[in-house]
């Protein structure tokens, strides 16, 4: 029975690689190590249900430090989301180039924040509007932009280790 593999491309860039079994009565293609990718995937689906609560719970804080943890702390959470979501799309990218790539984003759409059109206004009057794209600039949330996406590279990081342990076992 001759068996051929074959490589498909995503429009993320990411390589698919498909066994072909050819048999006279039925042809099967089965995804080649299936289950790694489907383990890095649970975890870092369960990474983000962990991440998103805190990240909107930083935002309806009411005790000491609200401000800090309502207009700061947030930024650290929002990185660290947007690392988990391109790590969990992508299987091509090094953790470090998804942090690089979520940082200069998020410094695009702090920047973003200085310009008022209409359109952003509209998108602005919206909960999740103003929580993606922000509302005022401030040179203070930088610093917590670097921080979160160090955090996100050190746990994407964390999430591949584990998941190439779990390849050699």
């Amino acid at each position: 029975m001759p068996v051929r593999a074959i490589r498909l491309t995503d429009w993320l860039g990411n390589n698919h690689f498909f066994k072909l079994k050819a048999s006279a009565a039925v042809q099967t293609f089965d995804l080649l190590n299936f289950r790694y990718p489907m383990k890095k995937h649970v975890y870092t689906l369960i990474s983000i249900a962990l991440i998103t609560p805190a990240g909107f719970c930083s935002k309806f804080y009411t005790g000491p430090g609200a401000d800090w943890a309502n207009n700061s702390l947030g930024g650290v959470f929002y990185e660290i989301f947007w690392c988990l979501a391109v790590f969990f799309f992508s299987n091509t990218l090094s953790p470090l180039r998804i942090a690089a790539f979520v940082f200069v984003c998020t410094c695009g759409l702090e920047f973003l924040q200085l310009r008022h059109p209409p359109f952003l206004e509209f998108l602005r009057s919206f909960f999740i509007g103003r929580t993606i794209l922000g509302t005022t600039f401030a040179w203070s949330d930088f610093p917590y932009y670097i921080l979160g996406s160090g955090i996100g590279w050190f746990w994407m990081k964390y999430l591949e280790t584990n998941r190439m342990n779990a390849e050699q076992v």
